[in-house]
Parts: structure tokens; C-alpha cells; sequence
């Protein structure tokens, strides 16, 4: 997978996250009958922060054992 490609990808990845979790906390209404379920955002801010740190250190363990491979992957998917 070519550079441009990964980068459109992330690209598109963040923006839909960023909009979702946007969307969430405007819906959210204490008042309204129907109102978005925002109680889980704080856990899924900690999964997705933990999963972030934990690939970070997985890539700098890779890029340290001079596997590049490994290390762009985790670096893209963190």
C-alpha cells in the first residue's frame, strides 16, 4: 500500500471518528426523551488511548530491532 493511499485512509478514519464522537456529544440532551447514549465515551476515550500508547511502544520496540516492517504498521495503526 503506497504512502498517499494510507494517508487518504487515516485521513477519512479520523475525520469519520472525530464526527461520530462529535455528533454524540451535540445529540446528547438530558431532557429529550430520545437522546444519544454518551455515558461510554470516557471508556472508549481510555480503549482507544491505551491502544494508541500500547502500538506507539510496539513500534518503537520494532524500529529499535530495525524491523521497518513491523514498525510502519504499527506506526499506521496507531
Amino acid at each position: 500500500m503506497g504512502d498517499r493511499v494510507a494517508l487518504s485512509i487515516i485521513g477519512v478514519l479520523s475525520l469519520t471518528i472525530v464526527g461520530v464522537v462529535g455528533v454524540l456529544l451535540l445529540a446528547h440532551d438530558p431532557g429529550r426523551r430520545w437522546s444519544a447514549e454518551v455515558s461510554g465515551l470516557p471508556a472508549l476515550n481510555a480503549a482507544l488511548n491505551a491502544t494508541c500508547a500500547a502500538l506507539l511502544v510496539a513500534g518503537w520496540i520494532a524500529i529499535r530491532r530495525r524491523r521497518i516492517a513491523v514498525h510502519r504498521a504499527c506506526m499506521l495503526a496507531a
